[in-house]
């Protein structure tokens, strides 16, 4: 994928300076370089991409994923039905920040809250900061792969899989928790109408979501989250969740 922001500039520079294009680009990261080049490779099931940069002439790759080594102990967690795989490497923070941007870009009118300010204002309510009590508390890599495949043979959907400190993780659990728990009787307030968006748990802790289909699920074990497009895809993954310790999330 190659976007020429340059030239966007050149042709746009009214609306690259007070538009939402030019806030989509700001949210891409995107906006001051002279060109930018998003890659992606595979080699048998592992997948890599990176990110190339041109800004004032100089050229900058930024990886976002990380090969594991052969004796990585996060493989143990990819199961071998899996066709392709990733080591993400996650800045949760900076993540974050972009994600909430991307919504501002294409959801916020001009001098209303942001995204990120109304979810620091949600959360501080219930007594959840989170910078400090979530994204700082989480290991920067995190595995993704597409086993088992969705049903429907959706593209882009696939397993996530990441870690917290040992230490923090039942902190992070509850802080997040409480968020869903809240959320969930916000939803279940405004009505059980079907095709009304909601949020589930079943009796064996796999929450998910539901919007007329059932929709991603997630669940915690012990200090790992797996994160799924299905519950069935959850469920198939929590055995193989604990297979290797939490440091190796953090140096593969």
């Amino acid at each position: 994928a190659y976007v020429a922001s340059a030239a966007f500039r050149r042709r746009f520079p009214d609306a690259m300076a007070s538009s939402r294009l030019g806030q989509f680009f700001t949210a891409l990261g995107v906006r001051d370089a002279d060109a930018t080049l998003l890659s992606a490779r595979r080699q048998g099931r592992a997948i890599s991409l990176d990110v190339g940069q041109i800004r004032n002439g100089q050229p900058a790759v930024i990886p976002w994923t990380i090969p594991l080594p052969a004796d990585s102990p996060l493989l143990k967690i990819i199961p071998d039905q899996a066709t392709s795989y990733m080591a993400l490497k996650m800045d949760w923070p900076a993540a974050y920040a972009r994600i909430t941007a991307l919504l501002d870009a294409v959801l916020t009118d001009p001098g209303a809250p942001t995204v990120s300010e109304k979810v620091a204002h949600y959360a501080a309510r219930l007594g959840v900061d989170i910078q400090k009590d979530v994204l700082a508390k989480l290991a920067p890599i995190v595995i993704v792969h597409d086993w088992p495949p969705h049903p429907l043979r959706l593209p882009l959907m696939v397993t996530a899989i990441a870690s917290a400190d040992p230490i923090d993780g039942p902190a992070v659990k509850a802080a997040l928790n409480k968020l869903l728990a809240d959320a969930k009787a916000s939803l279940a307030r405004q009505g059980q109408s079907p095709g009304r968006f909601q949020l589930r748990t079943d009796p064996d802790g796999v929450m998910y979501m539901q919007y007329g289909v059932v929709g991603p699920a997630w669940t915690w074990v012990v200090d790992r989250l797996v994160w799924s497009s299905t519950p069935a895809g959850v469920r198939a993954n929590i055995d193989a969740a604990m297979a290797a310790p939490e440091s190796a999330f953090t140096k593969p």
